[in-house]
Protein backbone atom coordinates (compact mmCIF):
# COMPACT_ATOMS: atom_id res chain seq x y z
CA UNK A 1 0.00 0.00 0.00
CA UNK A 2 1.64 3.51 -1.17
CA UNK A 3 2.29 5.87 1.62
CA UNK A 4 -0.43 7.95 -0.01
CA UNK A 5 -2.80 5.78 0.94
CA UNK A 6 -1.66 4.93 4.64
CA UNK A 7 -1.94 8.86 4.82
CA UNK A 8 -5.49 9.26 3.58
CA UNK A 9 -6.62 6.20 6.00
CA UNK A 10 -4.93 8.35 8.76
CA UNK A 11 -6.71 11.04 8.22
CA UNK A 12 -10.22 9.66 8.13
CA UNK A 13 -9.30 7.58 11.42
CA UNK A 14 -8.26 10.63 13.24
CA UNK A 15 -11.33 12.50 12.14
CA UNK A 16 -13.29 9.75 13.38
CA UNK A 17 -11.64 9.61 16.60
CA UNK A 18 -12.43 13.20 16.56
CA UNK A 19 -16.40 12.62 15.98
CA UNK A 20 -16.38 10.55 18.78
CA UNK A 21 -14.58 12.24 21.16
CA UNK A 22 -16.98 15.51 20.24
CA UNK A 23 -20.38 13.21 21.06
CA UNK A 24 -18.50 12.92 24.54
CA UNK A 25 -18.31 16.96 25.60
CA UNK A 26 -20.21 19.39 26.42
CA UNK A 27 -21.80 22.41 24.88
CA UNK A 28 -21.27 25.68 27.10
CA UNK A 29 -25.51 26.22 26.17
CA UNK A 30 -25.95 23.07 28.17
CA UNK A 31 -24.85 24.38 31.07
CA UNK A 32 -25.09 27.72 33.73
CA UNK A 33 -23.95 30.25 33.01
CA UNK A 34 -21.83 32.86 35.21
CA UNK A 35 -20.76 36.64 33.94
CA UNK A 36 -18.20 38.65 35.72
CA UNK A 37 -18.12 42.15 34.46
CA UNK A 38 -15.70 44.82 35.58
CA UNK A 39 -13.65 47.41 34.08
CA UNK A 40 -9.94 46.44 33.53
CA UNK A 41 -7.72 46.71 37.28
CA UNK A 42 -10.95 45.98 38.87
CA UNK A 43 -9.64 42.25 40.21
CA UNK A 44 -11.65 40.15 37.79
CA UNK A 45 -8.84 38.02 36.91
CA UNK A 46 -8.44 37.67 40.47
CA UNK A 47 -11.57 36.88 41.23
CA UNK A 48 -12.65 34.67 38.28
CA UNK A 49 -9.32 32.45 39.44
CA UNK A 50 -10.63 32.36 43.20
CA UNK A 51 -14.12 30.99 42.02
CA UNK A 52 -12.49 28.43 40.20
CA UNK A 53 -11.63 26.55 43.14
CA UNK A 54 -15.07 24.95 43.44
CA UNK A 55 -15.98 21.47 43.32
CA UNK A 56 -15.82 21.00 39.95
CA UNK A 57 -14.39 21.33 36.79
CA UNK A 58 -15.68 24.36 34.58
CA UNK A 59 -15.08 26.18 31.44
CA UNK A 60 -13.31 29.62 31.78
CA UNK A 61 -13.78 32.65 28.59
CA UNK A 62 -11.38 35.36 29.64
CA UNK A 63 -12.61 38.61 27.83
CA UNK A 64 -14.00 36.85 24.95
CA UNK A 65 -15.16 39.82 23.59
CA UNK A 66 -11.75 41.51 22.69
CA UNK A 67 -12.75 41.83 18.73
CA UNK A 68 -15.96 43.53 19.19
CA UNK A 69 -15.58 46.83 19.58
CA UNK A 70 -17.19 48.44 22.65
CA UNK A 71 -19.06 51.10 20.87
CA UNK A 72 -21.21 47.60 19.28
CA UNK A 73 -22.21 46.74 22.87
CA UNK A 74 -23.91 49.86 23.73
CA UNK A 75 -27.34 49.74 24.05
CA UNK A 76 -30.15 51.41 26.29
CA UNK A 77 -33.01 48.90 24.52
CA UNK A 78 -32.65 46.23 26.90
CA UNK A 79 -36.36 45.27 26.36
CA UNK A 80 -35.81 44.03 22.86
CA UNK A 81 -32.82 41.68 23.93
CA UNK A 82 -34.73 38.68 25.15
CA UNK A 83 -33.74 35.41 23.97
CA UNK A 84 -36.85 34.50 22.50
CA UNK A 85 -36.49 37.68 20.18
CA UNK A 86 -33.22 37.15 19.10
CA UNK A 87 -34.68 36.08 15.63
CA UNK A 88 -35.64 39.63 14.68
CA UNK A 89 -32.84 41.18 16.27
CA UNK A 90 -30.26 42.01 13.04
CA UNK A 91 -27.46 39.91 12.00
CA UNK A 92 -24.70 41.16 13.24
CA UNK A 93 -26.00 42.21 16.32
CA UNK A 94 -23.68 41.25 19.23
CA UNK A 95 -26.06 39.95 21.56
CA UNK A 96 -27.26 37.49 18.96
CA UNK A 97 -23.79 37.12 18.14
CA UNK A 98 -22.52 35.87 22.24
CA UNK A 99 -25.77 34.30 22.35
CA UNK A 100 -25.60 31.74 19.21
CA UNK A 101 -21.92 30.68 20.70
CA UNK A 102 -23.69 29.62 23.48
CA UNK A 103 -26.07 27.73 21.10
CA UNK A 104 -23.91 26.53 18.24
CA UNK A 105 -21.09 24.42 17.61
CA UNK A 106 -20.13 27.56 15.06
CA UNK A 107 -18.11 30.64 16.16
CA UNK A 108 -19.22 33.41 14.44
CA UNK A 109 -16.15 34.91 12.65
CA UNK A 110 -14.19 37.40 14.57
CA UNK A 111 -16.13 37.02 17.87
CA UNK A 112 -13.98 35.35 19.92
CA UNK A 113 -10.13 34.84 20.19
CA UNK A 114 -8.37 31.59 18.39
CA UNK A 115 -8.78 28.78 21.43
CA UNK A 116 -11.08 30.34 23.38
CA UNK A 117 -14.22 28.43 22.03
CA UNK A 118 -14.06 25.14 22.81
CA UNK A 119 -16.27 21.88 24.36
CA UNK A 120 -16.39 21.06 27.27
CA UNK A 121 -15.11 18.19 29.76
CA UNK A 122 -17.83 16.11 30.66
CA UNK A 123 -17.64 16.46 34.32
CA UNK A 124 -17.91 20.43 33.78
CA UNK A 125 -20.52 22.42 36.30
CA UNK A 126 -20.75 25.96 34.57
CA UNK A 127 -19.38 28.30 32.27
CA UNK A 128 -17.67 31.33 33.77
CA UNK A 129 -17.57 34.29 31.62
CA UNK A 130 -15.27 36.94 32.29
CA UNK A 131 -15.64 40.50 30.36
CA UNK A 132 -13.99 43.92 30.73
CA UNK A 133 -14.92 45.35 27.22
CA UNK A 134 -18.70 45.23 26.76
CA UNK A 135 -19.92 46.45 30.18
CA UNK A 136 -22.36 49.30 28.96
CA UNK A 137 -24.44 46.41 28.06
CA UNK A 138 -24.82 44.60 30.87
CA UNK A 139 -28.79 45.05 31.48
CA UNK A 140 -29.19 43.81 27.80
CA UNK A 141 -27.46 40.58 29.09
CA UNK A 142 -29.14 40.32 32.27
CA UNK A 143 -32.31 40.05 30.14
CA UNK A 144 -30.48 38.47 27.50
CA UNK A 145 -29.06 35.91 29.06
CA UNK A 146 -30.56 33.37 32.31
CA UNK A 147 -27.68 33.57 34.35
CA UNK A 148 -26.11 35.12 37.34
CA UNK A 149 -24.36 37.96 37.28
CA UNK A 150 -21.27 39.30 39.53
CA UNK A 151 -20.50 43.04 38.93
CA UNK A 152 -17.50 44.63 40.09
CA UNK A 153 -16.18 48.06 40.86
CA UNK A 154 -13.73 49.89 42.13
CA UNK A 155 -12.03 53.05 42.90
CA UNK A 156 -11.64 55.06 39.65
CA UNK A 157 -8.54 57.07 40.94
CA UNK A 158 -6.85 53.48 41.06
CA UNK A 159 -8.19 52.46 37.54
CA UNK A 160 -7.02 55.28 36.16
CA UNK A 161 -3.75 55.32 37.40
CA UNK A 162 -3.19 51.66 36.28
CA UNK A 163 -4.37 52.33 32.67
CA UNK A 164 -1.93 54.68 31.94
CA UNK A 165 0.96 53.11 30.77
CA UNK A 166 4.60 55.38 31.74
CA UNK A 167 5.18 57.30 28.24
CA UNK A 168 1.66 58.29 27.07
CA UNK A 169 -2.09 58.35 28.46
CA UNK A 170 -3.58 57.34 24.96
CA UNK A 171 -4.81 53.77 26.13
CA UNK A 172 -8.22 53.41 24.11
CA UNK A 173 -10.08 51.66 26.98
CA UNK A 174 -13.03 53.69 27.64
CA UNK A 175 -12.20 55.86 24.78
CA UNK A 176 -15.87 54.72 22.95
CA UNK A 177 -17.46 54.22 26.56
CA UNK A 178 -17.22 58.04 27.38
CA UNK A 179 -18.93 59.10 23.87
CA UNK A 180 -21.34 56.72 24.36
CA UNK A 181 -22.29 58.13 28.17
CA UNK A 182 -23.06 61.76 26.36
CA UNK A 183 -25.87 60.13 24.35
CA UNK A 184 -29.01 61.43 26.34
CA UNK A 185 -30.90 58.50 25.90
CA UNK A 186 -28.18 56.82 27.96
CA UNK A 187 -28.54 59.25 30.66
CA UNK A 188 -32.14 59.55 30.53
CA UNK A 189 -32.48 55.87 31.62
CA UNK A 190 -29.80 56.10 34.14
CA UNK A 191 -28.94 59.16 35.48
CA UNK A 192 -32.24 61.42 35.12
CA UNK A 193 -32.30 62.59 37.96
CA UNK A 194 -28.39 64.03 37.58
CA UNK A 195 -28.74 64.59 34.08
CA UNK A 196 -27.96 68.27 33.59
CA UNK A 197 -25.16 68.35 36.03
CA UNK A 198 -23.08 65.04 34.19
CA UNK A 199 -23.50 67.39 30.92
CA UNK A 200 -22.13 70.43 32.54
CA UNK A 201 -19.23 67.90 33.69
CA UNK A 202 -18.88 66.78 30.02
CA UNK A 203 -18.63 69.93 28.31
CA UNK A 204 -15.95 71.23 31.04
CA UNK A 205 -13.69 68.42 30.08
CA UNK A 206 -14.28 68.95 26.96
CA UNK A 207 -12.79 72.57 27.09
CA UNK A 208 -9.81 71.13 28.89
CA UNK A 209 -6.52 72.65 26.87
CA UNK A 210 -3.56 70.11 28.14
CA UNK A 211 -4.67 66.83 26.13
CA UNK A 212 -3.19 64.47 28.88
CA UNK A 213 -5.23 65.54 31.53
CA UNK A 214 -8.32 65.81 29.65
CA UNK A 215 -7.73 62.36 28.83
CA UNK A 216 -7.53 61.42 32.02
CA UNK A 217 -10.68 63.25 32.84
CA UNK A 218 -12.56 61.44 30.45
CA UNK A 219 -11.33 58.46 31.21
CA UNK A 220 -11.94 58.97 35.02
CA UNK A 221 -15.30 60.37 34.60
CA UNK A 222 -16.41 57.83 32.49
CA UNK A 223 -15.44 54.84 35.37
CA UNK A 224 -17.56 56.93 37.80
CA UNK A 225 -20.86 56.89 35.94
CA UNK A 226 -19.66 52.96 34.93
CA UNK A 227 -19.51 52.60 38.75
CA UNK A 228 -23.61 54.35 39.28
CA UNK A 229 -24.47 52.41 36.14
CA UNK A 230 -23.70 49.18 37.66
CA UNK A 231 -25.59 50.20 40.95
CA UNK A 232 -28.36 50.85 39.02
CA UNK A 233 -28.74 47.45 37.21
CA UNK A 234 -27.97 45.93 40.61
CA UNK A 235 -31.12 47.65 42.50
CA UNK A 236 -33.00 46.92 39.13
CA UNK A 237 -31.87 42.84 39.32
CA UNK A 238 -31.28 41.82 42.88
CA UNK A 239 -32.28 38.06 41.89
CA UNK A 240 -29.50 38.16 39.24
CA UNK A 241 -27.19 40.34 39.81
CA UNK A 242 -24.85 40.93 42.79
CA UNK A 243 -22.58 44.12 42.79
CA UNK A 244 -19.66 44.18 45.14
CA UNK A 245 -16.51 46.76 45.31
CA UNK A 246 -13.22 45.28 45.07
CA UNK A 247 -12.16 47.08 47.86
CA UNK A 248 -14.64 45.34 50.25
CA UNK A 249 -13.65 42.14 48.60
CA UNK A 250 -10.10 42.06 49.15
CA UNK A 251 -10.25 43.10 52.94
CA UNK A 252 -12.10 39.84 53.46
CA UNK A 253 -11.58 37.62 50.93
CA UNK A 254 -12.15 34.23 52.22
CA UNK A 255 -15.97 35.41 53.32
CA UNK A 256 -16.62 37.52 50.08
CA UNK A 257 -15.66 35.14 47.41
CA UNK A 258 -17.44 32.15 49.45
CA UNK A 259 -20.45 34.97 49.35
CA UNK A 260 -20.55 35.03 45.56
CA UNK A 261 -20.11 31.17 44.80
CA UNK A 262 -23.09 30.69 47.20
CA UNK A 263 -25.08 33.56 45.27
CA UNK A 264 -24.23 32.25 41.32
CA UNK A 265 -24.26 28.32 42.97
CA UNK A 266 -20.73 26.96 43.05
CA UNK A 267 -20.16 25.42 46.05
CA UNK A 268 -16.52 25.58 47.25
CA UNK A 269 -14.41 22.90 48.00
CA UNK A 270 -13.55 22.03 52.15
CA UNK A 271 -9.90 23.25 50.95
CA UNK A 272 -10.27 25.65 48.77
CA UNK A 273 -8.09 28.64 48.95
CA UNK A 274 -8.01 32.40 47.37
CA UNK A 275 -5.56 32.70 44.30
CA UNK A 276 -2.60 34.45 44.97
CA UNK A 277 -1.15 36.42 42.27
CA UNK A 278 2.92 36.28 42.46
CA UNK A 279 3.06 40.02 42.20
CA UNK A 280 6.97 40.61 43.19
CA UNK A 281 8.21 40.96 40.02
CA UNK A 282 11.02 43.56 39.32
CA UNK A 283 9.55 46.17 37.79
CA UNK A 284 5.67 44.89 38.24
CA UNK A 285 3.55 47.75 39.08
CA UNK A 286 0.88 46.06 41.52
CA UNK A 287 1.30 44.52 44.82
CA UNK A 288 0.38 41.23 46.37
CA UNK A 289 -4.06 40.69 46.15
CA UNK A 290 -4.27 39.62 50.00
CA UNK A 291 -2.62 42.94 51.56
CA UNK A 292 -3.85 46.22 52.57
CA UNK A 293 -1.07 47.91 50.77
CA UNK A 294 -3.46 47.20 47.87
CA UNK A 295 -5.78 50.02 49.30
CA UNK A 296 -3.20 52.32 49.05
CA UNK A 297 -1.01 51.59 46.37
CA UNK A 298 0.69 54.79 45.57
CA UNK A 299 -0.50 56.78 42.13
CA UNK A 300 2.45 56.72 40.50
CA UNK A 301 1.49 57.58 36.96
CA UNK A 302 -1.39 60.55 37.59
CA UNK A 303 0.44 61.94 40.69
CA UNK A 304 0.78 65.23 39.44
CA UNK A 305 -2.23 65.57 37.97
CA UNK A 306 -4.61 65.06 41.38
CA UNK A 307 -4.55 68.83 42.25
CA UNK A 308 -6.28 70.03 38.57
CA UNK A 309 -8.17 66.65 39.10
CA UNK A 310 -10.17 67.63 42.22
CA UNK A 311 -10.44 70.89 40.91
CA UNK A 312 -12.12 69.57 37.79
CA UNK A 313 -14.13 67.36 39.79
CA UNK A 314 -15.33 70.13 42.92
CA UNK A 315 -18.59 70.09 44.38
CA UNK A 316 -20.07 72.31 41.52
CA UNK A 317 -19.32 69.46 39.19
CA UNK A 318 -20.76 66.77 40.66
CA UNK A 319 -18.20 65.49 43.07
CA UNK A 320 -16.44 62.54 40.97
CA UNK A 321 -13.33 62.26 44.06
CA UNK A 322 -15.86 62.56 46.60
CA UNK A 323 -15.25 58.87 48.72
CA UNK A 324 -12.62 57.98 46.44
CA UNK A 325 -9.75 60.50 47.28
CA UNK A 326 -9.46 59.47 51.26
CA UNK A 327 -6.99 56.93 50.87
CA UNK A 328 -4.45 59.57 48.45
CA UNK A 329 -4.54 62.13 50.87
CA UNK A 330 -0.91 61.87 51.84
CA UNK A 331 -0.07 62.11 47.96
CA UNK A 332 -2.17 65.29 47.32
CA UNK A 333 0.29 68.50 47.70
CA UNK A 334 -0.25 70.45 51.12
CA UNK A 335 -2.90 73.23 50.44
CA UNK A 336 -4.83 71.65 47.67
Amino acid sequence: MSQDKWYRRAIRLSRWWLKMWIRTRKLPSELPLIFLLGSARSGTTWLSKSLSKSDRVRSFYEEPLTKVMPRLWLSVLPDRMAAKYTPILGRWNPLRLIYGVFSSRETPSGLFEEGFYHLINPDASHVLIKEVHGLLAAEAMVKHFDAKFILINRNPLAIVDSLIVAQTVDTVYFVHEYQYMKNRQFLDTYFANTKEQILLTFSYIDQIASRDLRIISEKLFALYLLRHFFQRIAERYPQKVILKDYEQVIMNPDQEVSHLADFVGLPLQEDAHIFEKDNHKEHHYSTARDTRSQLNKPLKKIHHYLPALLEIFSQERLSVLEGFVEPYQNQIPEGI
